[in-house]
């Protein structure tokens, strides 16, 4: 570890504290390691971002992609500044459309749309209620 650049050793030290398995830190280490210095800046300032990112998030993420470490999906869940539902899959590659999951991807977006498009329909309810009591803006 003490050979690799500064926030490869950070990812990684913090994913030992957090105990997950070796696998998903040498999925998350090996791919970083092959980046660009671009690739490297860009991937910072994404992550340096994430907070404002209000939007509710619906992610699938297969356990054993052997294209993007669990690790990316994790950090996503607990950076983003939004409601975030993580689906880890556990019979699925990288491409979980495409995949032996393809099925329960669908079910749970469309689940998730349901539920966005419910709570959408409440905040706009409560928006009328509340403006038609001269509370609202």
């Amino acid at each position: 570890i003490a050979k690799l650049e500064a926030p490869v050793r950070a990812e990684l030290l913090a994913a030992k504290k957090a105990k997950l398995p070796a696998a998903v830190r040498l999925a998350f280490e090996t791919p970083f390691d092959q980046r660009t210095e671009e690739q490297k800046q860009l991937a910072k300032d994404v992550r340096r971002g994430l907070k404002r990112i209000k939007q509710d998030v619906a992610i699938f993420h297969p356990r054993e992609d052997d294209q993007s470490g669990l690790w990316n999906a994790l950090t996503l869940q607990q950076n983003l500044g939004g409601m975030v539902e993580c689906t880890v899959l556990d019979d699925c590659y990288h491409m979980v459309t495409l995949d032996r999951q393809r099925s329960v991807v669908v079910d749970r977006a469309v689940e998730f749309a349901v539920r966005l498009t419910h709570k959408l329909q409440e905040k706009a309810a409560v928006k009328e209620l509340l403006k038609g009591k001269g509370v609202g803006e």
